[in-house]
Protein backbone atom coordinates (compact mmCIF):
# COMPACT_ATOMS: atom_id res chain seq x y z
CA UNK A 1 0.00 0.00 0.00
CA UNK A 2 1.05 3.78 -0.57
CA UNK A 3 2.18 5.83 1.89
CA UNK A 4 2.18 8.87 -0.48
CA UNK A 5 0.96 11.66 1.67
CA UNK A 6 1.53 9.78 4.79
CA UNK A 7 2.44 11.85 7.81
CA UNK A 8 5.33 11.36 9.74
CA UNK A 9 5.22 8.79 12.05
CA UNK A 10 8.45 8.61 13.71
CA UNK A 11 9.85 11.18 15.44
CA UNK A 12 13.22 10.80 13.19
CA UNK A 13 10.42 11.29 10.56
CA UNK A 14 8.88 14.35 11.75
CA UNK A 15 12.67 15.63 12.07
CA UNK A 16 13.15 15.26 8.80
CA UNK A 17 9.94 16.62 7.49
CA UNK A 18 10.44 19.81 9.27
CA UNK A 19 14.17 20.00 7.90
CA UNK A 20 12.94 19.74 4.55
CA UNK A 21 10.09 22.02 4.82
CA UNK A 22 12.70 24.80 6.24
CA UNK A 23 15.52 24.55 3.47
CA UNK A 24 12.84 24.31 1.04
CA UNK A 25 11.85 27.85 2.33
CA UNK A 26 15.09 29.29 2.21
CA UNK A 27 16.26 31.41 -0.71
CA UNK A 28 19.08 33.20 -1.25
CA UNK A 29 19.22 36.41 0.93
CA UNK A 30 17.45 34.68 3.24
CA UNK A 31 18.80 33.36 6.80
CA UNK A 32 16.98 30.30 9.11
CA UNK A 33 15.87 31.89 12.75
CA UNK A 34 14.57 28.88 14.96
CA UNK A 35 11.31 27.28 13.31
CA UNK A 36 11.24 30.23 10.89
CA UNK A 37 13.39 31.99 7.89
CA UNK A 38 13.66 35.28 7.60
CA UNK A 39 13.74 37.06 3.82
CA UNK A 40 12.17 39.53 2.41
CA UNK A 41 8.20 39.65 0.80
CA UNK A 42 7.81 40.90 -2.80
CA UNK A 43 7.16 45.05 -1.19
CA UNK A 44 10.30 44.59 0.35
CA UNK A 45 9.85 44.19 3.80
CA UNK A 46 11.57 42.21 6.16
CA UNK A 47 9.73 39.11 7.21
CA UNK A 48 10.02 35.61 9.08
CA UNK A 49 8.09 32.24 7.75
CA UNK A 50 7.20 29.18 9.56
CA UNK A 51 6.95 26.21 8.50
CA UNK A 52 3.21 26.10 8.21
CA UNK A 53 3.23 29.61 5.82
CA UNK A 54 2.76 32.16 9.06
CA UNK A 55 4.14 35.26 8.28
CA UNK A 56 5.59 37.63 10.62
CA UNK A 57 6.63 41.03 9.53
CA UNK A 58 9.51 42.58 11.31
CA UNK A 59 9.44 46.36 9.26
CA UNK A 60 7.12 48.68 7.83
CA UNK A 61 5.95 49.25 4.43
CA UNK A 62 8.88 50.66 2.14
CA UNK A 63 8.31 54.54 2.31
CA UNK A 64 7.84 56.18 -1.18
CA UNK A 65 10.66 58.38 -2.59
CA UNK A 66 9.99 61.66 -2.39
CA UNK A 67 11.89 62.34 -5.59
CA UNK A 68 9.92 63.64 -8.83
CA UNK A 69 9.16 60.19 -10.33
CA UNK A 70 11.43 59.38 -13.04
CA UNK A 71 14.25 62.30 -11.92
CA UNK A 72 17.32 60.70 -10.54
CA UNK A 73 18.64 62.22 -7.34
CA UNK A 74 21.21 64.22 -7.71
CA UNK A 75 23.21 66.60 -5.88
CA UNK A 76 24.08 70.59 -5.64
CA UNK A 77 21.43 73.13 -7.23
CA UNK A 78 20.69 71.98 -10.84
CA UNK A 79 18.07 70.79 -13.43
CA UNK A 80 18.08 70.07 -17.16
CA UNK A 81 14.86 69.80 -19.22
CA UNK A 82 14.31 68.83 -22.58
CA UNK A 83 11.57 68.16 -24.95
CA UNK A 84 10.58 64.89 -25.77
CA UNK A 85 8.26 64.45 -27.86
CA UNK A 86 8.65 64.34 -31.58
CA UNK A 87 5.68 67.00 -31.62
CA UNK A 88 5.76 70.21 -33.22
CA UNK A 89 5.50 73.73 -31.18
CA UNK A 90 4.97 76.78 -32.90
CA UNK A 91 7.89 79.64 -31.29
CA UNK A 92 5.89 82.79 -33.03
CA UNK A 93 8.39 85.64 -34.14
CA UNK A 94 8.88 88.19 -31.10
CA UNK A 95 9.85 91.52 -31.88
CA UNK A 96 9.98 92.49 -28.05
CA UNK A 97 12.02 89.89 -25.43
CA UNK A 98 9.56 86.59 -24.96
CA UNK A 99 9.71 83.87 -23.11
CA UNK A 100 9.41 80.92 -25.29
CA UNK A 101 5.50 79.76 -25.46
CA UNK A 102 4.23 77.09 -22.59
CA UNK A 103 5.17 73.57 -22.63
CA UNK A 104 8.04 73.97 -24.96
CA UNK A 105 9.96 71.18 -22.24
CA UNK A 106 8.05 68.71 -21.49
CA UNK A 107 10.24 66.03 -20.09
CA UNK A 108 12.74 66.27 -16.69
CA UNK A 109 16.05 64.47 -17.16
CA UNK A 110 17.42 65.70 -13.53
CA UNK A 111 16.31 68.08 -10.45
CA UNK A 112 17.79 68.34 -7.39
CA UNK A 113 15.45 67.93 -4.38
CA UNK A 114 15.61 71.79 -3.55
CA UNK A 115 14.57 73.38 -7.17
CA UNK A 116 11.71 69.96 -7.58
CA UNK A 117 8.89 72.68 -6.08
CA UNK A 118 10.26 75.78 -7.38
CA UNK A 119 10.51 74.92 -11.50
CA UNK A 120 7.06 75.11 -13.43
CA UNK A 121 7.08 72.51 -16.19
CA UNK A 122 4.84 74.05 -17.85
CA UNK A 123 5.91 77.44 -18.15
CA UNK A 124 9.71 76.93 -18.29
CA UNK A 125 9.94 79.24 -15.42
CA UNK A 126 12.43 78.59 -12.30
CA UNK A 127 11.82 80.68 -9.15
CA UNK A 128 14.99 81.09 -7.38
CA UNK A 129 15.69 79.65 -4.11
CA UNK A 130 19.14 80.96 -3.15
CA UNK A 131 21.14 83.72 -4.03
CA UNK A 132 24.06 83.13 -6.12
CA UNK A 133 25.11 83.03 -9.94
CA UNK A 134 23.67 80.87 -12.20
CA UNK A 135 24.91 79.11 -15.63
CA UNK A 136 22.23 78.87 -18.11
CA UNK A 137 22.06 76.98 -21.03
CA UNK A 138 19.49 76.10 -24.13
CA UNK A 139 19.39 75.13 -27.01
CA UNK A 140 16.37 75.10 -29.58
CA UNK A 141 15.38 73.40 -32.28
CA UNK A 142 13.01 74.04 -35.71
CA UNK A 143 11.66 72.47 -38.13
CA UNK A 144 13.40 73.92 -40.98
CA UNK A 145 16.77 75.89 -41.67
CA UNK A 146 15.69 79.74 -40.86
CA UNK A 147 16.73 81.23 -44.11
CA UNK A 148 17.99 84.75 -44.10
CA UNK A 149 16.01 85.63 -40.64
CA UNK A 150 17.78 86.09 -37.39
CA UNK A 151 17.28 85.03 -33.85
CA UNK A 152 18.67 86.29 -30.45
CA UNK A 153 18.43 84.03 -27.31
CA UNK A 154 17.50 85.85 -24.03
CA UNK A 155 17.52 84.88 -20.44
CA UNK A 156 14.56 86.59 -18.84
CA UNK A 157 14.01 87.54 -15.59
CA UNK A 158 11.20 88.74 -13.75
CA UNK A 159 9.70 89.03 -16.86
CA UNK A 160 12.47 91.87 -18.17
CA UNK A 161 15.29 90.79 -20.55
CA UNK A 162 18.70 90.61 -18.07
CA UNK A 163 21.41 89.44 -20.81
CA UNK A 164 21.62 88.83 -24.34
CA UNK A 165 23.12 86.53 -26.85
CA UNK A 166 24.89 86.66 -29.94
CA UNK A 167 22.33 87.11 -32.52
CA UNK A 168 21.91 84.36 -35.19
CA UNK A 169 21.62 84.75 -38.99
CA UNK A 170 20.23 82.00 -41.00
CA UNK A 171 21.29 81.12 -44.74
CA UNK A 172 20.18 78.38 -47.47
CA UNK A 173 22.18 75.82 -45.35
CA UNK A 174 19.79 73.45 -44.41
CA UNK A 175 22.02 72.70 -41.21
CA UNK A 176 20.62 76.05 -39.84
CA UNK A 177 18.52 75.26 -38.43
CA UNK A 178 19.16 75.46 -34.34
CA UNK A 179 20.29 77.97 -31.88
CA UNK A 180 21.68 77.72 -28.63
CA UNK A 181 22.94 80.32 -25.64
CA UNK A 182 24.69 79.37 -22.41
CA UNK A 183 24.86 83.07 -19.98
CA UNK A 184 25.72 83.42 -16.11
CA UNK A 185 23.08 85.46 -14.35
CA UNK A 186 23.46 86.81 -10.39
CA UNK A 187 19.94 86.02 -9.07
CA UNK A 188 18.52 86.34 -5.06
CA UNK A 189 15.59 84.35 -3.99
CA UNK A 190 12.12 85.03 -5.39
CA UNK A 191 13.69 85.77 -8.97
CA UNK A 192 11.85 83.94 -12.07
CA UNK A 193 14.54 82.89 -14.54
CA UNK A 194 13.46 81.84 -18.10
CA UNK A 195 14.77 82.10 -21.10
CA UNK A 196 13.64 83.77 -24.50
CA UNK A 197 14.13 85.64 -27.26
CA UNK A 198 13.73 87.96 -29.89
CA UNK A 199 12.98 86.49 -34.10
CA UNK A 200 12.21 88.10 -36.78
CA UNK A 201 10.53 84.38 -38.07
CA UNK A 202 8.10 81.82 -37.05
CA UNK A 203 9.04 77.99 -37.00
CA UNK A 204 8.08 75.12 -34.80
CA UNK A 205 10.73 73.63 -32.27
CA UNK A 206 11.48 69.88 -32.56
CA UNK A 207 12.45 67.13 -29.82
CA UNK A 208 13.52 63.86 -29.48
CA UNK A 209 13.74 61.24 -26.97
CA UNK A 210 17.49 61.72 -26.13
CA UNK A 211 16.96 65.17 -25.05
CA UNK A 212 19.72 66.71 -27.39
CA UNK A 213 17.92 68.71 -29.70
CA UNK A 214 15.76 71.12 -27.60
CA UNK A 215 17.15 71.38 -23.76
CA UNK A 216 17.16 73.50 -20.88
CA UNK A 217 19.67 73.56 -18.43
CA UNK A 218 20.71 75.38 -15.14
CA UNK A 219 23.27 75.06 -12.60
CA UNK A 220 23.98 77.40 -9.42
CA UNK A 221 27.39 78.14 -9.69
CA UNK A 222 28.49 79.00 -5.67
Amino acid sequence: MSDAGRGPNTPAELIRSFDKRLRALERKQTQRVGGYVMGSDPAGRVVLTNTDGREVVLTPDPVADPEITGTPQVSGTTLRVFRATTDEIAIPAAATPTAYPDGLFDTVHWISNDLADRFDMATGALTVGSEGPYLVEHRIQVDTNINTNNVTPLILVNGAEFTRGKQMFGSTNDNSNNWADLRVVRCVPDDVLQVGRLMTFSRDAVGDEAGVLTYLSIVKLA
